[in-house]
């Protein structure tokens, strides 16, 4: 057996495939969602609860006119080498947990419970890379305006400020937020996946490929699946990372327990300000997820068929 015909190796390369490839067509919507989030923290006062919050277009057409288009990829390096790495561990992680529930690695034959606890059990494995990373990237994004705001200079004002632990600020509520959403996430994208490719004539595909749909109909399956399995977990997670982001963009530092602050901002902030910038958080979700899995599912297919035929590749 070569290398690339390990299951771990090939989830992991097709994992960093995806994530990058998401990443790439996602990130302006991102920066946007960071913003809009932000200025829940930053208005407060009584005109703060009239004052009608900016929209998705209005803050995109801020940016790109106060800074160019540049404003629209701020902060783009930290998730384009992390989420590489994120979904390596991310895919990786979530075949080890299916084959440690005892169900194979593309989950066909696991139940729901299984896929959703495998889900959930994967995004926990991820957090200790999302933590520091979201962390850099959102005081990258907020930080706009200054004259420096690069990835290394706020890492080193961080750990400057509070130390290497400091990196690990919002830990609790990001924890929560991926073990609770990621379980959520793979159970949508299998469903949906499944349902889609036998409703379009073609069964799993990787069980069933030699009976699967053509490509085309593979392609919108999975990016269909991605999309809508992307919004329903951002959907039913939103308040937790409104509460993440406020957490880690506040120059206050709390000095009781990490639980104790975070239900305590959960509570004191108003319910439409733990929605804002949803709006622009689907809107990033449906293409960075569609784009993720069909690039991972269609790397993962081509790996494991050069096992059977080397010359594929």
């Amino acid at each position: 057996m070569t290398l690339l015909q390990n299951e771990v190796v090939q989830e992991l390369l097709a994992g960093t495939v995806g994530g990058c490839a998401g990443i790439c067509v996602s990130q302006p919507f991102d920066v946007i969602k960071v913003r809009l989030q932000s200025t829940a923290a930053a208005r407060s006062g009584p005109s703060s609860a009239t004052a009608r919050p900016p929209s998705v277009i209005s803050e995109l057409l801020r940016g790109f006119k106060a800074e160019g288009a540049v404003a629209l990829y701020r902060g783009i390096a930290p998730p384009l080498v992390s989420n590489g790495v994120l979904n390596a561990v991310l895919f990786a992680a979530y075949g080890g947990s299916l084959r440690f529930l005892g169900a194979s690695s593309d989950g066909s034959d696991a139940s729901t419970t299984t896929v959703f606890l495998a889900g959930s059990m994967s995004g926990m494995c991820t957090s200790a890379i999302s933590i520091p990373t979201e962390l850099i990237k959102i005081r990258q994004q907020v930080e706009a305006g200054r004259t420096q705001t690069s990835s290394m200079l706020i890492t080193r004002r961080i750990v400057a400020d509070s130390g290497l632990l400091g990196l690990y600020r919002g830990g609790i509520a990001t924890v929560a937020r991926d073990a609770w959403s990621f379980g959520v996430y793979f159970w949508t994208y299998n469903e949906l996946k499944v349902g889609l490719l036998a409703a379009w004539g073609g069964g799993s595909m990787e069980s069933d490929a030699e009976k699967a749909a053509s490509p085309v109909g593979e392609a919108a399956a999975v990016c269909v699946a991605g999309a809508v399995a992307g919004v329903i977990a951002w959907t039913v997670c939103y308040p937790i990372d409104s509460v993440k982001t406020i957490i880690q963009t506040s120059e206050h530092v709390s000095t009781g327990s990490p639980v104790t602050e975070w239900f305590r901002l959960l509570k004191a902030t108003p319910r439409d300000r733990l929605w804002r910038g949803y709006r622009a958080c689907v809107a990033r979700a449906i293409p960075l997820n569609g784009v993720t899995f069909l690039f991972y599912e269609f790397s993962l297919k081509l790996m494991r068929q050069s096992g059977d035929d080397p010359t594929i590749i």
